[in-house]
């Protein structure tokens, strides 16, 4: 079918540009799981990564992108590139008239990402940035806590991606689109944004470079406001030697604190409770004014009641069912859009 019809029929073509580790580790890897995609193409200046991945795939390998958009070979494509890439090789991929696969982030500034947002829908195409966090268990199941009420109306989230590691590779550059801005604050900025009810408001941010060789940021710290109400405050490091709970929930009820695959929930049920009433007296000397709460807790798996699918089942289902993507390329912009008022921020 071709790809500027409105649906597909499986297994869908996808090429594949940029074969380093994301291209291969995460986008091969996952593409010869799925039965809804077939690698026809690839596509890597280094003729040795091509030629191994075409004799792997069964797939024709080509020394550039150019080459592979006019192939015809191909319903998607995939953008593995280097991030300081990202913006003009998904313009390609657009012009050509082909749906496109973009790895975070989306690009390095806001007007390129609000320009790919604007190509994509001028072309009826899909824009699919990676943010795969909208599809892992941690982030759907906090996501059911926080509805639940398990803990009551949660109002702050604290953050701590953290971790001590010093980096000296072509990722410690600005010029590459290098540093925790670009690299790793894409994947808590898309967990946060579900939680925070899709957006949410910068109010402070700080970027700073610690201990990398490079001139770009090892250290990131954010306060924000999520449209549904919530705040969350963000230190998003590798300049922490001691562990941090990662990801803590405060509610009126109680609190969750999980590190990836366990959760400690420490709450009470509201309505063991007496009411609370204000007594505008003078305080007495009798202990009146304190009360043992019926604290329960527990330790609970990571896990949401439901899967919701990868991030290429969600694909799939877009391209061959109309379903809608979970993660819309306006949010992803968003999120590059909050990145760069945390980079001004620092340089104020």
């Amino acid at each position: 079918m071709n790809q500027n019809s409105l649906l597909f029929r499986s297994p869908i073509r996808v090429g594949v540009v940029g074969l380093g580790r994301a291209g291969v580790q995460i986008h091969i890897e996952a593409l010869r799981k799925h039965s809804d995609f077939y690698v026809t193409a690839v596509a890597d200046p280094l003729e040795s990564r091509r030629k191994e991945q075409a004799t792997l795939l069964g797939a024709s390998a080509f020394a550039s992108l150019d080459e592979l958009v006019t192939s015809a070979l191909c319903d998607v494509v995939v953008i593995a590139t280097p991030s300081r890439d990202h913006y003009s090789d998904a313009c390609k991929v657009l012009e050509a008239g082909i749906h496109c696969v973009l790895e975070k982030p989306m690009a390095t500034n806001a007007r390129e990402a609000r320009e790919l947002v604007a190509r994509s829908k001028a072309k009826g195409l899909h824009l699919f940035v990676h943010h795969h966090y909208a599809y892992e268990g941690e982030t759907l199941f906090l996501q059911e806590i926080i509805h639940s009420g398990r803990i009551g109306a949660v109002f702050h989230i604290d953050v701590f991606w953290t971790g001590f590691s010093r980096r000296w590779d072509w990722q410690t550059l600005q010029k590459n689109g290098g540093g925790q801005l670009l690299n790793t604050c894409p994947h808590v900025l898309t967990l946060l944004l579900t939680l925070l009810g899709g957006d949410a408001t910068l109010e402070s941010g700080r970027a700073r470079l610690i201990k990398d060789a490079g001139d770009t940021e090892d250290d990131v710290r954010m306060f924000l406001r999520g449209c549904n109400g919530i705040t969350a405050s963000v230190a998003v490091s590798s300049v922490c030697a001691l562990p941090m709970p990662r990801l803590t929930l405060h509610g009126s009820c109680g609190t969750l604190q999980e590190n990836f695959t366990t959760a400690t929930i420490r709450s009470f049920d509201p309505c063991a409770v007496r009411a609370l009433k204000v007594i505008d007296v003078a305080a007495p000397v009798d202990g009146s004014l304190t009360e043992t709460l019926p604290w329960k807790e527990e330790q609970v798996p990571v896990k949401p009641t439901s899967q919701g699918g990868t991030f290429y089942d969600n694909i799939a289902a877009t391209l061959l069912q109309g379903a809608s993507f979970r993660v819309d390329p306006g949010q992803a912009a968003r999120i590059i859009e909050i990145l760069e008022a945390i980079a001004s921020q620092s340089r104020a």
